[in-house]
């Protein structure tokens, strides 16, 4: 529709041009024929035009000294000035380029057309290339099912001789299967790859055509973006026509003005020769008499006794006064409008050179437009013969249909008999499958449930060995305390003791000698060594914390504390009696027999707490060993069941995937069938 509605303004412009030079033409013709009467014919028409013109016009034969006597006949050529003829052979000009300009843009659309029906011959050739795809797929699909089922049958008997022998296990049937799927998946991958080939020319032919398209389409917007130029220089030249029709109404005017004014002046001149009157500002020697035109009419002066009265001569001269002030007026306005004109004339000129830019613009516009449309024909031949060249490639195919689709029919009833094998295969599979499925889950679970119980017990031992671990802590520590407290006890009794044993011996021996003293045994640093140390005991413990403990502990010393005054009340009873039995006896011997006994006595019990203390921190250090080892292995046994775990998810996953392959697989192949 837009290529035609182109032609069509086109073709209007061309005929406007067609007219507005004819009319040209017809009012050159007209001027001349205007003039030719206005000088030979005395009609009522042009006395009442000369007679409005003098009115306005009358000074200007006075004022014009220059005008020649040549001017008796004025034709057009000798009125006009050059710059109107130079501007309608601008006009003209201009005219022949807008149409050559049509003309080409006629052609471009012609090409356009072409083009378009290319475009359309290009389309249905792609619609045959895409049946003729469409029946090739087809094909390799009847050949994929015929090559399928081949393979079935091989493996088919195969299965057949799998049911009859009872002895094959699942396994087997599973590798058989395995293998026929990786097979079948090889023909597939084979069969894809010639798709994809297929696939991947199908693109390229369709980029050919978006770009055809696209060069089509920008070939559209040229073509409109021509049209809408063509409507403006249109409008311009209506424009321009339309000033110059103005121009060529005022030029009229002004060349019958110009007419009459010539007229009177030598009708003047005529006047001024026959009555040898005499000008002073002009010379008359080079006037001659010229023709006179019979429709002016000379009356006699004043002097020489006239016909007319002196009120009609006051009025003729007050006439001609008003006269020649409108003449001089009419002067002023057409020396105003000359200079009007002429800057009309330079605007129009200005506009005709921006005009012939915009030509020689456009004109290179569409030279580099046909260079483009000729490298797209170009191409588009090129793409047609190797359109032309696949069309013989498929055509060679097609001549094969015939012959495979008769190969189709005997392979479809092939495919019934297969199906049936095929469904019997599937469900034995299936069986197969739900069988090993639901042993290896049962192992699974057992296994996990094993783990479970074994991971439990283990805690369960290892719980039992902590509580042991803090009840050995608990009572080691009691031990500690009790060890302390026990030294302090027995260290006070001894001091006690030694004091008053020292003050028994004084009463009773009196110092005859120094053998006592020499006897004396040295053990005061023995007793501060073994003095407990408790300068840091409660440092570390903030008031408030462990206060049930610390009671119980209190209480628990208090009742050993009393139990050990009580046992050294019994001690220092029996070492009094001891004392007061082996001075009756020896009074001269001396006490520190005893006191070594109690020394020796009282380091065996520490001695003995040591060495329980010592039993025990071993029995706690080994217990620390075994849990540490425990420990160990039950982390060896938890990151064995991870693994386990881990192992049982991806063996499961990987049959879960398998049997969702294999069925799919058989669908792919139910549905191929």
């Amino acid at each position: 529709m837009r290529v035609r509605q182109l032609i069509k303004d086109a073709v209007e412009a061309r005929s406007e041009l067609m007219k507005i030079h004819a009319a040209l033409i017809e009012r050159n013709g007209s001027k001349n024929e205007t003039v030719d009467i206005g000088i030979a014919t005395d009609s009522t028409e042009d006395n009442l035009l000369h007679a409005d013109i003098i009115t306005r016009t009358k000074d200007f034969a006075v004022t014009s000294p220059s005008l020649s006597p040549k001017l008796e006949k004025p034709t057009i050529t000798q009125l006009l000035p050059q710059e109107v003829f130079n501007q309608l052979k601008a006009y003209e000009n201009e005219a022949n380029v807008w149409r050559t300009k049509a003309a080409q843009l006629e052609l471009l659309v012609k090409e356009q057309l072409m083009n378009g029906a290319t475009l359309t011959e290009l389309q249905r050739y792609k619609d045959e290339c895409e049946r003729l795809k469409l029946s090739l797929r087809e094909l390799e699909c009847s050949y994929k099912k015929t090559m399928e089922d081949s393979g079935i049958e091989a493996n088919m008997s195969a299965i057949g001789t799998v049911e009859q022998r009872s002895t094959v296990d699942l396994g087997d049937r599973n590798q058989l299967f395995t293998a026929e799927i990786t097979q079948l998946n090889e023909r597939l991958k084979k069969k894809d790859s010639i798709i994809h080939e297929f696939e991947v020319t199908l693109e390229e032919l369709k980029k050919k055509v978006a770009v055809a398209e696209n060069k089509s389409q920008e070939a559209d917007s040229i073509i409109e973006t021509m049209s809408k130029k063509l409507v403006e220089r249109d409008s311009e030249i209506k424009v321009a026509n339309r000033s110059v029709t103005k121009l060529q109404d005022e030029l009229e005017k002004k060349t019958k003005a110009i007419c009459y004014l010539e007229e009177r002046h030598q009708v003047y001149r005529n006047t001024i020769l026959d009555n040898d009157l005499v000008v002073s500002d002009e010379a008359t020697d080079d006037w001659r008499h010229g023709f006179s035109d019979p429709r002016y009419t000379v009356n006699v002066s004043r002097r020489v006794q006239t016909d007319l009265t002196y009120e009609d001569i006051n009025k003729n001269e007050y006439e001609f006064i008003s006269l020649n002030e409108k003449l001089k007026e009419l002067e002023r306005d057409f020396s105003k409008k000359q200079s009007s004109l002429r800057v009309r004339f330079k605007e129009i000129e200005d506009i005709l050179m921006m005009k012939t830019k915009l030509v020689e613009s456009l004109t290179r516009q569409l030279e580099d437009s046909n260079k483009s449309a000729i490298a797209m024909d170009k191409s588009r031949q090129e793409e047609r013969h190797s359109f032309n060249e696949k069309l013989l490639k498929l055509a060679k195919v097609a001549e094969r249909v015939p012959v495979l689709e008769l190969e189709i029919e005997r392979l479809k009833e092939e495919k019934s008999a297969l199906e049936l094998s095929l469904q019997s295969a599937k469900e034995e599979y299936d069986h197969g499958l739900e069988e090993a499925l639901s042993g290896s889950l049962r192992k699974f679970q057992q296994q996990s449930k094993y783990w479970k119980q074994k991971i439990a017990a283990v805690h369960s031992d290892n719980c039992e060995l902590k509580g042991r671990i803090l009840a050995l802590e608990k009572k080691l520590e009691e031990n500690r305390l009790r060890s302390k407290v026990e030294k302090a006890d027995l260290a006070q009794r001894l001091t006690s003791s030694i004091d008053h044993v020292t003050v028994l011996q004084n009463k009773i021996n009196t110092s005859t000698c120094d053998a006592q003293v020499n006897v004396r045994p040295q053990m005061i640093n023995k007793y501060v060594a073994c003095r407990p140390n408790f300068r840091d005991k409660n440092t570390f413990i903030m008031k408030g914390e462990l206060i049930d403990e610390t009671e119980q502990q209190l209480i628990c010393c208090q009742k050993e504390l009393n139990s050990a005054q009580h046992q050294v009340e019994l001690l220092q009873q029996e070492l009094l009696s001891k004392a007061t039995q082996l001075a009756s006896q020896n009074p001269h011997v001396d006490v520190g027999c005893g006191t070594d006994e109690q020394s020796n006595t009282s380091s065996e019990k520490s001695e003995s707490t040591q060495v329980q203390n010592a039993s025990l921190i071993g029995k706690l250090k080994e217990l620390e060993k075994r849990n540490t080892e425990l420990t160990a292995k039950l982390e060896i046994f938890e990151v064995e069941k991870q693994n386990l775990k881990r192992l049982e998810g991806k063996r499961n996953a990987e049959l879960v995937v398998d049997s969702k392959n294999e069925t799919r697989k058989h669908k792919s192949v139910r549905n191929q069938m």
